[in-house]
């Protein structure tokens, strides 16, 4: 499953829901400049509760200061795969709370248990803390998977937006210290590189039957933020180091990659590096998957309940975890 499945969904063309998600940011944008906490306060998006089946949902602290939120519905029988879920939030932000339904509905939906990890933020904890803590709750589901109903053959991780970069890079620092735990990775939209690149911030690249004006400015409002995010997340490190822009990973690294699923929006400002990762993932031997979501732009997994479009990434994630044929929309 090496080629892109595009979704029959007209292409070129922003969704309805997200033209009024872009036309509101753009209303509300200001000249100044946010500070942390209010940036922090401000995220989040609207949401649904899908899941249907009764199901556990407990937390738990790992190595005494990791917390994790674990989801099983009660009927499955042991042991599942297991999913070790890290939320987006630019590294500085974002929460358990977050993507609470989200990881509801992939444990119903797939019969997965799902392992959601509060790991910790930038910039009062930069790189590489935050990929520590998902080390550290990696090590530890795979050393208990028995008591947590889980097949220790089958743990993915997957996360979106700074959740994928730390998903992209937890699987890279996994065969590094050859531990070997995952069996498959999955980006929502994941942040490949912190390093400036004109190429991959070129808005020329996105080409839109209407609403190019508004998705320009989308886009370019995106771009001006990343250097901010950059600086408060590697600290004194060099953005090019493969822990924090894994598009910069040697490609004998990349190579000892387990197969990877790569989701985002057509108008997603990551799809540029998202598919420039994608490429060089693919050219070092890694079988990779990409799904392009017409219409979409970021962060569009948040909203399961009220996008059709993220309950069908979940559902992709789902038939990619369990090796299940696609379904073409």
């Amino acid at each position: 499953m090496n080629d892109y499945v595009q979704y029959t969904a007209q292409a070129g063309a922003l969704d309805p829901q997200a033209v009024d998600e872009l036309q509101a940011m753009a209303q509300g944008a200001g000249h100044e400049v946010p500070d942390l906490l209010a940036l922090r306060d401000g995220m989040g998006w609207p949401a649904r509760d899908i899941h249907t089946r009764r199901m556990t949902i407990r937390n738990q602290i790992i190595d005494g200061h990791v917390n994790v939120r674990i989801y099983r519905c009660d009927e499955d029988k042991s042991p599942t795969p297991a999913i070790l879920f890290l939320h987006g939030g630019g590294f500085f932000g974002g929460s358990l709370d977050n993507v609470e339904y989200p990881c509801r509905a992939l444990a119903d939906l797939g019969a997965l248990t799902v392992v959601s990890v509060d790991y910790a933020l930038a910039p009062e904890r930069p790189y590489p803390a935050a990929l520590l803590d998902c080390y550290a709750a990696l090590r530890w589901l795979h050393l208990h998977a028995d008591e947590c109903g889980v097949d220790p053959q089958r743990i993915v991780v997957a996360g979106d937006s700074a959740g994928g970069n730390l998903s992209l890079v937890t699987a890279l620092l996994d065969v590094t210290l050859g531990t070997y735990y995952l069996s498959r990775v999955v980006g929502y939209y994941p942040a490949t590189t912190l390093v400036p690149d004109a190429e991959l911030i070129d808005t020329a690249r996105y080409p839109a039957t209407e609403d190019k004006t508004l998705i320009d400015g989308y886009l370019n409002g995106f771009y001006a933020s990343m250097g901010q995010v950059a600086q408060w997340y590697a600290g004194k490190t060099d953005c090019r180091h493969p822990f924090i822009s894994p598009l910069y990973a040697d490609p004998a690294l990349l190579a000892a990659l387990p197969p990877v699923l790569l989701c985002c929006g057509e108008f997603d400002p990551l799809r540029l590096q998202v598919d420039a990762f994608a490429n060089q993932a693919r050219r070092a031997g890694v079988d990779v998957t990409s799904v392009r979501y017409c219409g979409m732009v970021h962060a569009f997994m948040d909203k399961v309940g009220v996008l059709v479009q993220a309950e069908a990434l979940l559902r992709d994630t789902v038939a990619f975890i369990r090796g299940e044929p696609w379904v073409q929309r």
